[in-house]
């Protein structure tokens, strides 16, 4: 039987990716299923400095259109709360939103290292529960290399464009599927997720099984972009 293939774009500063990921792992364990997973690029703000200098609240309610900082807090303390559930200890009074095209360039290089996947965690976790800025680049320097990247493949990726016309790719290619919203799936069965789906969800689409099908009711899935209120899932 062939490898059931899911196509992810994601962005690191993300927290329904970290959280989306999370579950997708619990429901490819459970099917037992052999899952080949290929990631692509996306930027939720191409524009972005390389550290943002207000707090996670200040910046989301800004990009929501003047939303007020305090209706934005209660938001991520109850996303804070989901994302417990999963392992994850969300440190949003410390997170750092920033640039992540270098972030996005140094993944493809992990990757064909053999590096993705240890990469990708690392990332998560200097985001969201170390407070790290990864979009600087001393940081991502240091980070990449206790990954087990060597100081001169990084160095390459940073002083450089190495890896530039592939995360443009992938971002294209979003482009082209109107993916409007991250954490984006799509699977091999040409079922398609978007947002921090329940594991049941993801379970349902690794077996085949339509998702958006007549007669089964899934909860809105919460995605960055979209509405941050929206935490259920």
């Amino acid at each position: 039987m062939a490898p059931v293939k899911v196509d992810i774009w994601s962005d690191f500063v993300c927290p329904f990716c970290y959280l989306g990921w999370r579950k997708l792992q619990a429901a490819i364990e459970q099917s037992g299923l052999e899952v080949d997973l290929e990631w692509h690029s996306y930027e939720l703000n191409q524009t972005a400095p390389p550290c943002y200098e207000g707090t996670l609240p200040e910046f989301l309610a800004e990009i929501m259109g003047g939303e007020p900082v305090e209706r934005v807090e209660a938001s991520l303390d109850i996303l804070s709360e989901k994302m417990k559930e999963w392992g994850i200890e969300y440190n949003w009074k410390d997170a750092k939103n920033g640039n992540t095209f270098n972030a996005h360039r140094m993944s493809k290089l992990a990757f064909e290292k053999g590096l993705g996947k240890e990469y990708r965690e690392r990332m998560y976790k200097a985001v969201h529960i170390d407070g790290l800025p990864i979009g600087e680049k001393e940081v991502l320097r240091k980070l990449s290399i206790e990954v087990g990247l060597s100081e001169k493949e990084v160095d390459e990726v940073l002083d450089g464009i190495v890896y530039t016309q592939e995360v443009r790719a992938d971002e294209y290619d979003g482009i082209e599927r109107q993916i409007q919203a991250v954490p984006h799936y799509v699977f091999s069965n040409n079922i398609v997720i978007s947002g921090a789906a329940s594991k049941e969800r993801f379970l349902a689409a690794l077996l085949g099984r339509d998702c958006n099908g007549e007669g089964t009711e899934w909860q809105p899935t919460p995605n960055c972009s979209a509405n941050l209120h929206n935490t259920g899932g």
